[in-house]
């Protein structure tokens, strides 16, 4: 459509997007195109709204990942019979299933996160002076002149 932010792809663009060949074989052994046998396709919508080294950036972007799942014919099979049932007919019909699965992370600020996050930092910061600080003084060959770096007399 005129001016529409829709992405629209044709068949054939997908199809070379995810590197098939319709007449090739199927898959090796197969005996059958891929055009014959059908095949599936998986269509990756990634979103995203961070770049590593920048942060948060201001429009959300996204891309696609097609591939063809490799040795997936499609097919369906219709069965029917006539009104007497004396005859059955079956239609084998094969095409491209598209399947599409959408992931991503889309990041936000928290200043609720933030301030959780400095607090257990500081926290697991106070934990580990006290306990290099008791190693030193307390268990080391040399804790008599540790301590004396450390605690500081005054008069």
């Amino acid at each position: 459509p005129v001016n529409s932010t829709l992405d629209i792809f044709s068949v054939g663009t997908l199809l070379s997007a995810a590197g098939v060949d319709l007449d090739a074989e199927s898959f090796e052994g197969s005996g059958h195109s891929a055009r014959y046998e059908g095949l599936t396709m998986m269509v990756s919508i990634n979103y995203f709204n961070t770049v590593p080294w920048r942060g948060m950036i201001e429009n959300p972007g996204y891309y696609y990942h097609i591939t063809a799942i490799p040795r997936n014919a499609y097919g369906q099979h219709q069965v029917s019979f006539d009104p007497y049932q004396t005859n059955r007919t079956v239609i084998a019909m094969h095409g491209i299933l598209l399947q599409a699965e959408i992931s991503g992370a889309l990041a936000g600020f928290s200043f609720n996160n933030l301030l959780l996050q400095f607090t257990a930092s500081l926290a697991l910061l106070t934990a580990a002076v006290t306990a290099v600080n008791y190693i030193a003084m307390y268990l080391l060959k040399y804790r008599v002149y540790y301590k004396a770096a450390i605690v500081a007399k005054t008069a």
